[in-house]
């Protein structure tokens, strides 16, 4: 091999070392304190399904609700972790809390897996809730927001406004109903009875349902001689269609609406997935009640709301609901700005 190969050997296998040696020097050494990019992306991955994991456990903690109270409720409390916190209508319960009675007369009702309840009053104080029989279900926006809207009516209640089948005699409150309060209400074709309620006027009481195609022709309902406020009709035959729904009292005051029968389909519903499936029967009723009663900004759908909660009897919280919606309650804030139809 010649000098000048060999030069040129050297030549090429510096030129060769060195290049490496720039190549080796660009590869960012990873700083002290810091992870490699591949074990970083793991432990991001570890790190994502761990919280994953412990937001499913405390989904799993809830272990009921409380359905009910009398009272003003700064009269009980529910202790978690050391933290009062207030009570409210369908607030859900952790395994752990703490419920406590503080008003001499009060009385709380508590719901627990697999339909237990639980009623605790002054002579029994406290309750500590035990661990649920089964995974529940995730509580939601929308039974949240139920039972803040009925805890709030719950608060601005006043006991003699209260309606009851026996309400009769007379008085000096003119006749009027909240769930007749709109000029239109909605209502589901077909034949059903219509139960109806209302504050003040003089009995005897009369219903009328009267189609407005045609108002020469006999009335599809009359029922005359009713003296209690609360009324339910026979069934009558609605086919789709407008119709006049008239209570008139011995005085001859009257409080009438335009009743519009449509396609039960046609009534709206919840969105899929916003009420728990396994919640008792009374509560998902009252809930999906309290929901509609605010649709279309509340009053086109009382009425039908109130068929929903009529036979649920001395159920508290639907109870309440049904006053409220003779009463014509003040809707909520959340329900005006249509934010309740997240689950």
């Amino acid at each position: 091999m010649t000098d000048r190969s060999l030069h040129r050997l050297q030549s090429a296998l510096y030129a060769k070392s060195t290049s490496a040696g720039r190549v080796r020097s660009s590869v960012r050494r990873p700083e002290r304190g810091r992870l490699p990019p591949l074990l970083a992306v793991v432990a991001w991955i570890l790190l994502a399904a761990g919280l994953a994991m412990a937001d499913e456990a405390v989904v799993a903690t809830r272990a009921g609700w409380i359905d009910s109270f009398e009272g003003p409720a700064k009269g009980y409390a529910v202790i978690r972790v050391g933290q009062e916190l207030p009570v409210r209508y369908l607030m859900p319960l952790e395994q752990g809390d703490l419920v406590e009675v503080r008003a001499a007369d009060g009385r709380i009702r508590i719901r627990l897996g697999e339909g237990k309840e639980i009623s605790l009053s002054h002579a029994r104080s406290r309750f500590t809730v035990p661990a649920p029989a089964a995974p529940p279900t995730t509580w939601g926006n929308l039974v949240r927001w139920a039972g803040d809207w009925l805890t709030a009516l719950h608060s601005d209640a006043a006991p003699t406004r209260t309606i009851t089948a026996a309400s009769r005699g007379e008085t000096d409150i003119p006749l009027s109903s909240g769930l007749l309060s709109s000029e239109r209400v909605g209502w589901p074709a077909g034949q059903r009875p219509i139960t109806l309620a209302w504050n003040g006027g003089q009995p005897p009481f009369q219903v009328t349902v009267v189609a407005t195609a045609d108002p020469a022709k006999e009335p599809v309902l009359k029922e005359i001689g009713i003296r209690q406020r609360i009324h339910r009709t026979a069934p009558v035959m609605l086919e789709p269609a407008e119709y006049l729904l008239v209570i008139a009292d011995a005085a001859g005051y009257a409080w009438r609406t335009l009743v519009i029968a449509g396609a039960e389909e046609a009534v709206p519903k919840p969105p899929a997935g916003s009420i728990p499936d396994d919640l008792p029967p009374e509560v998902r009723t009252t809930v999906e009640a309290a929901w509609l009663a605010c649709q279309d900004g509340g009053q086109p759908w009382r009425l039908t709301a109130y068929q929903q909660v009529a036979d649920l009897g001395d159920y508290p919280p639907a109870a309440l609901l049904r006053r409220a919606l003779v009463e014509d309650a003040k809707l909520p804030a959340s329900a005006k700005a249509g934010d309740l139809t997240s689950p």
